[in-house]
């Protein structure tokens, strides 16, 4: 058999010749052989830095297509003129097409090795040509009628006698020539994938070949050979490295492939080790940008955050420093990562956008430290299965004017950018200013206009909660309390000698408190704490302020002091009222419920207060006596105030009560419909007991049949689209203030934006994907 194959196997001609290349940070090194039908391999021998090279961590990739056929890029060595400025590769082969780059440094390196070409000899192609010419001859003999001479058949010799195919040609190629001129089709050929073929251990100890990803590798040249055939393995072996591996036999066999079995794997640990370091440093660098736009910091934080991990893993893990050293925390670099970041979590809401069912808008406009308007739009979604996503989805810069028109395109191009349609519009939220609450030309009666244009007659427009429930506050007629307060407040903390003489009087007389709080009209929840601290340190402020010759009678006025004990008290139930209504993520019915819940409340203590008690008035029932017709007049006031404010509300009371009681609600007094479905459910008892056990989110997901109560299940998507509050948009401008401060001006738009998003969010980035997208780079 082995005769048989020596005799047949067609001799390879090996030409060699030099290679090199120089490699640069932004110059790649392209090898190719176009038209040849000869085999081609790389070989590389070594892999050195330029004498002009920095000290700086270098890393050589190289891109090649694997058995699929598909582009594979695998590090190929790692260099620093101060450690490592030469590898050996030992005859790293690859086939061509190579793509060889700088994956990490500036370079220059050189690569040198060596170009392999194998043409196999002719002799046994010659013989075909000769012999299909003569078939050829014979058939336009025969064709011939005066033709009568002979032509001798000639046997065809197999060049592997082990594939089938071959002899089903040789037989086609036969009888054509026997019978007529035309060529007959060719037989469809055979998938070698489909023969099942298994590596044999034997071939490792005769030929010096593994199994690696389906194919068998060669322990010694690294060649791979695609087909798992006895015949191409030997073949590969007794031409490249027969003559100098037959000398090992036996046990010096078995250790000399053991040694390159070990070598191998260490070479694959090694390029597996440096590109996952090389990954974890751009990782950590992606991180603390993360982290920094989270916590609102100075993009040039970034190099003392490096610092001072140097500095602490120079006295826990020495080992790290130098990795940590290569980390990039520039502030070009944490401006750049922060981008990319931003735009990560802006695809992430793209993705999440198109598959909103319902979705409503939030927006608040206000102007940074420059003067420059800017318009935060925010968006609450949500899609099928119920899962709300509540994320800035814009901070719009307004250069010129912020009219409603202008504001009207910004939302505009917010919507055509998440590919959002009018049509699914539910609500929209603002806070109340001329530009966006108009009733002629406002922002939200231009979205509306949209909206009734593709039949959405849907669309619920409101004023923000929590803003209505502040503005009840400012209807208290209490100014002669408010004014005196203020003005004594302003006179200790504006000059800083009254300030720091102030807190020393308060240690001096061992004072609950260390100082008195500012009053901002912008802070809702200044005023209830600031009338507290004032209340509790009245008499050492009276004290204090007649020490500085500034006599406050008001403080020795027991009616005025009754007043301030009142206004305490009820600025306190406001403040718990107001702490209720803020936050994220909250439903519109329970925000509407806690206002009613409020009304109520309003109505029991004027009523409680008329018959003089004072139960939960605790700071005011420590005064006597009191005017109880006063207070009870002033409590009248607000809960006509909230009647007013909240009236639009109670229209939508209804469906409130739908989404959120559908087992309670009045069967007569819902929309047609809904009645249906409404007295199917109230039936159900097994339904009724989920409903009292679990959210009410979970309840329709998961309980309520949507086939049985499609218009329920409609509803309560729609309702638990909509924004209570627009909060948010309070809470985000506090944080650009804080972000784009009066020392932080230069930040631009773009990076503005993207720190907000990231500061706001509830995505989580997907940082792996974005370290596996971006090259590796050195610090600056």
């Amino acid at each position: 058999m082995e005769g048989s194959m020596d005799v047949v196997m067609s001799p390879l001609r090996h030409q060699n010749y030099l290679f090199g290349c120089e490699l640069q940070a932004d110059k790649d090194y392209h090898f190719k052989v176009d038209n040849d039908e000869n085999e081609h391999q790389l070989c590389l021998q070594t892999v050195s830095l330029g004498a002009d090279a920095k000290d700086e961590l270098h890393i050589v990739e190289v891109e090649a297509m694997n058995y699929e056929g598909n582009s594979i890029k695998i590090m190929l060595a790692t260099l620093k003129m101060s450690v490592q400025p030469t590898v050996s590769l030992g005859g790293f082969e690859v086939t061509p097409p190579v793509v060889l780059r700088l994956k990490c440094g500036s370079g220059p390196v050189h690569i040198s090795g060596q170009h392999l070409v194998a043409t196999e000899e002719d002799a046994e192609s010659e013989e075909e040509e000769e012999e299909d010419v003569k078939l050829l001859s014979v058939s336009e003999k025969r064709s011939a009628p005066a033709s009568g001479s002979k032509v001798p058949q000639k046997k065809v010799k197999l060049a592997d006698k082990e594939d089938d195919e071959n002899d089903d040609e040789d037989k086609d190629t036969k009888v054509m020539a026997s019978t007529m001129p035309q060529k007959k089709k060719e037989p469809p050929k055979r998938k070698i994938t489909d023969e099942g073929r298994m590596f044999n251990e034997k071939w490792t100890d005769d030929y010096f070949f593994v199994e690696a990803n389906s194919k068998a590798l060669c322990l010694i040249c690294r060649e791979f050979v695609q087909v798992f055939e006895d015949y191409n393995l030997k073949r590969h072996y007794m031409q490249k490295h027969a003559a100098k591996f037959n000398a090992y036999e036996g046990l010096c066999r078995k250790d000399k492939i053991a040694e390159l079995k070990k070598c191998l794997s260490f070479q694959q640990t090694f390029f597996q080790k440096v590109t996952t370091r090389a990954d974890s440093i751009v990782k950590a660098s992606f991180v603390i940008a993360y982290l920094i736009a989270k916590k609102s910091k100075p993009f040039t934080d970034g190099e003392f955050i490096k610092q001072c991990i140097e500095s602490v893993a120079g006295i826990i893990c020495p080992e790290k420093k130098r990795d940590i050293s290569k980390i990039s925390l520039s502030h070009q670099t944490i401006a750049r990562h922060i981008e990319e970041i931003g735009k990560s979590i802006e695809r992430s809401l793209e993705s999440k956008a198109t598959n909103f069912k319902f979705y409503a808008l939030a927006m608040v406009d206000s102007t940074d430290a420059t003067d420059t308007a800017h318009l935060a739009i925010f968006i609450r979604g949500i899609d099928d299965e119920y899962n709300v996503t509540e994320e800035l989805a814009a901070l719009v810069p307004l250069k010129d004017t912020t009219k409603s028109r202008d504001l009207y395109e910004a939302v505009k191009s917010m919507l055509k950018q998440f590919s959002l349609s009018v049509v699914n519009i539910s609500g929209i939220v603002t806070d109340g200013v001329p530009a966006m609450a108009g009733k002629r030309e406002g922002l939200v009666k231009l979205i509306e206009d949209d909206a009734i244009a593709t039949q959405n007659s849907h669309l619920m427009k409101y004023h923000c909660i929590v803003h209505q429930e502040n503005l009840c506050t400012k209807a208290l007629k209490m100014d002669n309390v408010m004014q005196i307060i203020i003005k004594t407040v302003n006179f200790i903390r504006a000059k800083g000698l009254n300030h720091r003489q102030f807190q020393e009087f308060l240690k001096s007389i061992d004072a609950d408190y260390g100082d008195t709080i500012y009053f901002s009209g912008v802070r809702w929840l200044s005023r209830s704490q600031m009338l507290k601290r004032f209340y509790d340190l009245r008499h050492v402020i009276r004290s204090f302020m007649v020490s500085k010759n500034k006599f406050v009678p008001e403080l020795d006025d027991e009616n005025w002091l009754t007043d301030l004990a009142f206004l305490v008290d009820l600025t306190a139930h406001l403040n718990e009222l107001n702490m209720r209504l803020q936050g994220e993520n909250q439903l519109i019915n329970t925000m509407f419920q806690t206002i009613i819940a409020f009304q109520i409340k309003l109505k029991l203590w004027q009523a409680q207060i008329k018959a003089n008690n004072f139960m939960h008035f605790d700071t005011l029932a420590k005064h006597s006596p009191v005017n109880s017709e006063k207070y009870a007049a002033l409590i009248f006031d607000l809960i006509q105030e909230f009647d007013n404010r909240f009236h639009d509300f109670h229209e939508y009371n209804q469906y409130f009560a739908i989404f959120a009681t559908p087992f309670s609600v009045d069967i007569n007094m819902l929309p047609a419909n809904f009645q249906m479905e409404c007295v199917e459910l109230q039936s159900d008892i097994q339904l009724k007991e989920k409903f009292d056990r679990v959210s009410l989110l979970d309840f329709y997901r998961s309980y309520l049949p949507r086939n049985k109560y499609p218009l329920l299940h409609n509803h309560a998507l729609f309702m638990a689209s909509l924004f209570g509050n627009t909060y948010i948009c309070k809470q985000l401008f506090s944080r650009m203030k804080h972000i784009k401060s009066k020392i932080r001006t230069k930040i631009s738009d773009k990076h503005l934006e993207n720190s907000l998003k990231i500061a706001t969010t509830s995505i989580k980035p997907d940082i792996d994907a974005l370290v596996s997208q971006i090259q590796c780079q050195t610090p600056h």
